[in-house]
């Protein structure tokens, strides 16, 4: 006899089919003989149990979700407030497995209430920059029921506060955090001491004048005018957590070195270029060296050469006088 049919893998009932060898059997049949067998569900192993289920209290079972193969045998019965073990079925694979009875802790906790999503949040605007972290307060924040994150803050700036619910949504069901703007305001920097001894070329941009950390000129264009005198600057030791402050720099201008007004051999002293030393009595120097002659007289040693010339001239008519009185034995007349 041959047979078919007598193999499986997964529990149920089969068939196996037998039949002869030659094609059919001696009364003449051909017919095969069908014998029905099966393979039993197994029972499984104990599990592992899932712990630290929780529920509403007056909520029903079914509203815990189980992890996969367990079931509630009573899904519709109502959660106990404290914990209480309720039973439940596990079958790993209902094909081949029998159910196991097994008993599932729960924890009836009282029933949530989410609070509504605030529509009217806003930043006490009373924060200004002091080196340390502040907390900014959010007007209507309930901390029985909200959390918020985002309100802390050092430096001088625009920030924003994020606001959730505490049971992780509002009650219309969202949990889109609530956004609060505010900021850290910017200090008035205080007097500070005035750098001193600034000085500067006549005719140049004050942006020439290297100024101390911090400061900075208001407009560096501004040609710089002779002698002592004060132009607007802008103090700052820091523009990220300090307002600008306006303040008045004393600088000194002075004309510039070797001026192409300055005359060759000719020294501030008075000196010619002979060495020897006189005073100028036809206009004055501005005392710096280099500094343009301002054409209010004539230099000393342009005096001297036009003297000497005088001098020489009168010398050389007296000289003529002498010998035509001489010769002549007359007088000449030079009141004429």
């Amino acid at each position: 006899m041959s047979v078919t049919g007598n193999k499986g893998t997964n529990a149920g009932n089969y068939t196996a089919s037998v039949t002869s060898k030659t094609g059919q059997w001696s009364d003449g049949s051909t017919a095969p003989v069908t014998v029905s067998w099966r393979i039993k569900k197994a029972n499984p192993s104990s599990p592992t149990l899932p712990t630290n289920l929780e529920g509403v209290t007056g909520n029903p079972l079914s509203s815990i979700t189980l992890p996969s193969g367990y079931r509630w045998v009573n899904g519709s019965r109502t959660i106990d407030s404290g914990t209480t073990s309720y039973p439940a079925i596990y079958n790993p694979d209902s094909n081949n497995y029998n159910d196991l009875s097994v008993n599932l802790s729960v924890k009836g906790n009282s029933a949530v209430t989410h609070p509504v999503k605030p529509t009217n949040l806003s930043a006490v605007d009373n924060l200004t920059y002091n080196g340390r972290e502040q907390t900014v307060t959010i007007n209507n924040f309930n901390s029985s029921t909200m959390v918020v994150t985002g309100d802390k803050g050092t430096n001088a700036g625009r920030y924003t506060a994020y606001v959730t619910s505490n049971t992780g949504q509002w009650s219309d069901g969202t949990s889109t955090p609530v956004a609060v703007s505010w900021r850290i305001k910017k200090i008035n920097a205080s007097s500070p001491t005035l750098p001193t001894s600034l000085e500067g070329t006549v005719g140049q941009p004050l942006s020439t004048i290297t100024l101390p950390t911090g400061y900075s000129w208001e407009d560096g264009n501004r040609k710089i005018d002779p002698g002592t005198n004060t132009y607007w600057a802008i103090y700052n030791p820091n523009s990220t957590n300090y307002n600008d402050l306006e303040v008045r720099l004393s600088v000194k201008g002075s004309e510039r070195q070797g001026g192409k007004d300055a005359i060759p051999g000719d020294s501030e002293s008075g000196k010619d270029s002979s060495g020897g030393s006189g005073s100028d009595t036809g206009g004055s120097k501005s005392g710096k060296a280099g500094a343009p002659d301002t054409g209010a007289g004539s230099t000393s040693g342009f005096a001297k050469i036009v003297g000497g010339t005088f001098i020489a001239i009168a010398t050389l008519v007296i000289i003529i006088v002498a010998s035509i009185k001489k010769h002549h034995g007359h007088k000449v007349d030079f009141s004429r």
